[in-house]
């Protein structure tokens, strides 16, 4: 019981350092995405800016290509994120499932040692009885 016991809170172990590692995937993932949201606000500000100063139609194009680049990059990052979080979602399941396994091993194991320090006890309890009753035999 204690090997197996053993060896399942060893997969709870690996199962939740997984899902820290996916969580820490999808940190990184959104951090990317600010990231990106920022770069675009900031390309869209400077085009804004250079319009009103009166930009020329091939920096108008090129401004409009980056930010149409910038924009496309973080619809990829939604989309990629959208799929780390599926993924934490199903890892968060194998994990409940991991603990309530080790948790009904563990309580299993309780039960059981609980009937087996009763066992002892009566046990216990009837061989002092016998041993006193055997000395009260002896004295009379």
């Amino acid at each position: 019981m204690n090997s197996v016991l053993k060896y399942r809170e060893s997969l709870e172990k690996n199962e939740r350092n997984v899902l820290a590692e996916m969580n820490g995937a999808l940190r990184k993932l959104v951090n990317e995405l600010e990231e990106l949201e920022g770069e675009c606000s900031r390309a869209i500000t400077i085009f804004n800016i250079e319009m009103a100063q009166g930009m020329g139609i091939p920096d108008i194009i090129a401004s409009d290509l980056y930010i149409k680049s910038i924009e496309r990059s973080i619809d990829e990052k939604i989309l990629e994120i959208k799929k780390q979080e599926k993924q934490v979602s199903r890892q968060t399941s194998v994990v409940i499932r991991a603990t309530q396994d080790t948790k009904t091993l563990d309580k299993l194991k309780e039960k059981r040692q609980i009937a087996y320090d009763f066992k002892e006890n009566k046990i216990q309890e009837l061989f002092i009885e016998e041993f006193v009753s055997g000395q009260t035999v002896r004295q009379i």
